[in-house]
């Protein structure tokens, strides 16, 4: 998957833009990337039961919020992969009182790790998940930061087609001066 992140200036916000790669022979898709919706069965739950198959969340995609290039000569694919599997597992795991959808904002520097969560109505606050994704374990960094957004989204409901839910922090951050992603992170994360 080849993504790329822009700056648009009006918006004051960045926009992803992916490119997926299906290896096709003829007209037939040799590997489907989901199986359609029909084909997966989840029993049914209670009104109001997050923490069933029904009902619970699962990464509906992610996206990086910097260029492919930079992330790669900051870290490795492998490890940055790891760590978003691992955040999501994490966010599934403690899936009580989360809205259906919502966004995790995961960012990666030596020897650190930091998520931040949020969703269309603003910041959420679980401090017990927020404890259980601190512990996750650091990546490997060779520079800098690298920044995932990972959307996550209740079965049976709808993603929206809005970009990054972003914390009430980094808005605030990219208005004090220099609005790239990597200076907005040193503002809301000083480096130690």
């Amino acid at each position: 998957m080849n993504r790329e992140i822009l700056y648009h200036p009006a918006m004051r916000s960045w926009v992803a833009v992916m490119l997926v790669a299906l290896a096709c022979k003829g007209s037939k898709v040799d590997e489907a990337p989901n199986p359609p919706a029909a084909a997966v069965a989840t029993p049914a739950a209670a009104p109001g039961d997050h923490g069933s198959a029904a009902h619970a969340l699962a990464l509906d995609h992610d996206t990086l919020l910097q260029p492919e290039a930079v992330v790669a000569g900051r870290s490795d694919a492998d490890s940055l992969v790891d760590l978003m599997k691992r955040t999501s597992a994490t966010i599934i795991a403690h899936d009580r009182g989360l809205p259906d959808e919502l966004d995790a904002l995961v960012a990666a520097r030596a020897g650190a790790n930091r998520v931040w969560l949020t969703s269309a109505a603003g910041d959420i606050a679980a401090p017990a998940l927020e404890t259980e994704l601190a512990k996750l374990a650091p990546i490997s960094i060779r520079a800098g930061t690298v920044i995932a957004v990972l959307r996550m989204v209740r079965a049976g409901a709808t993603a929206s087609k809005a970009e990054a839910f972003l914390p009430g922090v980094w808005k605030a951050a990219a208005g004090a001066g220099d609005s790239s992603i990597d200076a907005v992170i040193d503002r809301v994360w000083p480096p130690r």
